[in-house]
């Protein structure tokens, strides 16, 4: 049975320590520069969308009320036409 160590690490910890940083090309910060200002550019602000998804959500609420509303008249009428009213006359006098 073979024991795991801090031994079998040693190689693998030495080529980490050789390795050496680099510096990026002068291009790169004007790059990220850009990118963080077109990011700031195309954001919407927070207030606007909760006020949108505010409006959006009272629109659809009310279609979905007035859709309920036009149902239940809907029912209504089949139920009236259905239990017919009797008029009270007896033998069309």
């Amino acid at each position: 049975m073979k024991k795991s160590s801090n031994h079998n690490m040693e190689p693998t910890w030495k080529i980490l320590s050789d390795i050496s940083r680099t510096e990026a090309p002068g291009s790169y910060d004007l790059l990220m520069d850009h990118i963080r200002l077109s990011r700031r550019r195309n954001t919407i602000p927070l207030v606007r969308v909760r006020a949108a998804a505010a409006v959006l959500l009272c629109v659809v609420s009310v279609e979905v009320y007035m859709v309920l509303q036009q149902a239940a008249k809907k029912r209504g009428r089949a139920l009236q036409e259905l239990a017919a009213v009797p008029d009270n006359m007896l033998y069309h006098e």
